[in-house]
């Protein structure tokens, strides 16, 4: 408020106000910062990514990113690709996403950035796709299912 008087002097009242909100965003355990999620290609990936507001909490937009390009976003409540994953990608519960029919060129990083109204922080949180073949994986799983067992062959036979 302004106030003034006969004297030509204005003297200004300021009401201030603190506002004693506070951000409690936190994500869900799981998956880690970091976690390396592994599919075959053809396979359908969800990206579990989950949070917790706090009471009052409202998410104004979220931004899911391979790499550093936006592959979908969420704003307003709805839910939009871009174009090159559309009928690939789906909105999954609270932060996730689903990729459909994985090659190995999705193989990378993804990120999930999430905005919360009244804050100015993004909150974000990555993994990592490794795509292999089916016959790799299953390669994969004999080799170290092999190397275990001869392993506990040899030690056992070296011991007993």
């Amino acid at each position: 408020m302004i106030f003034g008087n006969c004297n030509n002097e204005i003297k200004v009242k300021v009401n201030l106000f603190v506002s004693s909100a506070s951000i409690a965003f936190q994500w869900a355990p799981l998956p880690k910062d970091g976690d390396v999620i592994y599919a075959c290609k053809g396979d359908d990936v969800t990206f579990p990514w989950a949070y917790t507001l706090s009471p009052g909490e409202e998410i104004s937009s979220i931004e899911w990113l391979f790499h550093t390009e936006v592959i979908a976003m969420l704003s307003r409540g709805l839910f939009i690709p871009r174009p090159a994953y559309s009928g690939r990608v789906q909105q999954a519960a609270n932060g996730g996403i689903v990729l459909s029919h994985v090659t190995t060129g999705d193989a990378g990083n993804y990120t999930v950035e999430v905005n919360v109204v009244g804050s100015a922080n993004v909150f974000k949180h990555t993994v990592i796709l490794h795509v292999n073949s089916k016959i790799a994986w299953l390669v994969g799983w004999l080799v170290g299912w092999w190397r275990e067992w001869l392993l506990e062959t040899v030690v056992g036979w070296l011991v007993g």
